[in-house]
């Protein structure tokens, strides 16, 4: 004969392996979905802060490379800029915007006039 106990608990073993498997699947959604909503709100937050300096000279840093000019419009996520002595336009996207700064700002180790 067998001896079931052996199976039982073998059976309990493998569903609490199981259980612990899908709430750590849940917790890594949950987190991913958290990531994605911070994301979408730091690009909402970019978007303000080009709206406060509207028609100002700016230094705008990417993710490809970094560009002074003054803000002409914004639309979506995307800024036009007036950019050199031509004044020719330059669209850039926001999402890859890394920092904003007014062009000619002090720049000390202490305060640094970044926004």
């Amino acid at each position: 004969m067998y001896n079931y106990s052996y199976m039982v608990s073998i059976f309990f073993i493998f569903i609490i392996i199981m259980h612990t498997q899908e709430v750590q699947r849940k917790n890594m959604r949950f987190a991913i979905k958290a990531k994605i909503r911070k994301i979408k709100e730091e690009k909402n937050e970019m978007n303000d802060i080009v709206e406060k300096l509207m028609n100002k000279e700016v230094v705008i840093k990417s993710l490809v490379d970094t560009s002074i000019g003054t803000i002409t419009k914004i639309e979506d996520n995307w800024v036009t800029l007036l950019v050199g002595k031509n004044k020719k336009e330059m669209v850039i996207n926001t999402d890859y915007v890394v920092s904003v700064t007014p062009y000619g700002c002090r720049k000390n180790k202490k305060n640094k006039d970044k926004i």
